[in-house]
């Protein structure tokens, strides 16, 4: 997934950049006063988007389509696997 795509996620669910790392960008949940880093690649495993969201408290954004891809790694889904 796209890094802009995460953290357009990330504002629309009421997190607020914190501050730039050496490495990484830190976002802040206010509400529920968790913060997790976000890498500062250009692509983001969707994995490792999962784990941002969940540190956050944020629910997870869902992923494309693709043919083979799974529907949504974040919700647990495998409509993407079916055959």
């Amino acid at each position: 997934m796209k890094r802009k795509e995460l953290l357009r996620h990330l504002r629309s669910q009421g997190c607020e950049f914190i501050r730039e790392g050496a490495r990484h960008s830190w976002w802040y949940n206010p509400s529920l006063n968790k913060r997790s880093a976000v890498p500062r690649h250009n692509e983001i495993i969707d994995v490792l988007a999962k784990k941002i969201c969940n540190d956050l408290g944020v629910p997870p954004l869902k992923q494309d389509n693709r043919p083979g891809k799974i529907d949504s790694i974040c919700m647990g889904g495998v409509e993407g696997l079916a055959n």
